[in-house]
């Protein structure tokens, strides 16, 4: 075999190796690529899985003429805690806002002093949750608030999944 021959060889050889490498880096590329994307999917799984028990909730309140006071509680503990999440780590909601969150009329008023009491049991922290009552002829409406720069709610209360609907990470 001619040197010639031997060095063209030799050259090709190393050509291909070339090639090698640099297909071995583009599928370490792509399987990390698609590392990414399956965690992706998975965490827009779990995301999916709290709003449709978010929405099962909010449904049951609905459909059983307001729901129970926990089950009340729970949607605007969870409403609460995003709307915190999503701003200052503070919200609030008084009477009026809350019946709009759980799509009930003023006619049902009067069962928001109740859902309020209960959503402040349910959390046990003052410094997390409050219900701040007012009495009838005070400038301000009783309100439910949240404050997250205190801690945060506990994951599951009363059966209920407290952190529903959003992700916290």
């Amino acid at each position: 075999m001619s040197d010639d021959r031997f060095d063209a060889l030799e050259a090709r050889l190393d050509a291909l190796s070339r090639r090698l490498e640099v297909a071995e880096e583009q599928n370490e590329w792509l399987e990390a690529q698609l590392h990414e994307r399956d965690a992706k999917i998975d965490e827009l799984r779990e995301d999916l899985t709290a709003v449709d028990e978010r929405t099962e909730l909010m449904n049951k309140v609905q459909r059983f003429d307001a729901g129970k006071p926990t089950e009340r509680a729970a949607v605007l503990i969870q409403t609460l805690r995003n709307r915190a999440i999503e701003g200052d780590d503070r919200a609030a909601l008084d009477v009026q806002g809350a019946l709009d969150v759980l799509r009930l009329d003023k006619s049902k008023r009067t069962l928001m002093y109740e859902t309020f009491e209960k959503a402040e049991a349910m959390v046990d922290d003052p410094a997390v949750l409050t219900y701040k009552k007012e009495n009838q002829h005070a400038d301000k409406n009783s309100r439910l608030a949240i404050n997250l720069t205190n801690g945060d709610v506990p994951k599951r209360a009363a059966g209920f999944d407290l952190h529903a609907g959003m992700r916290s990470d």
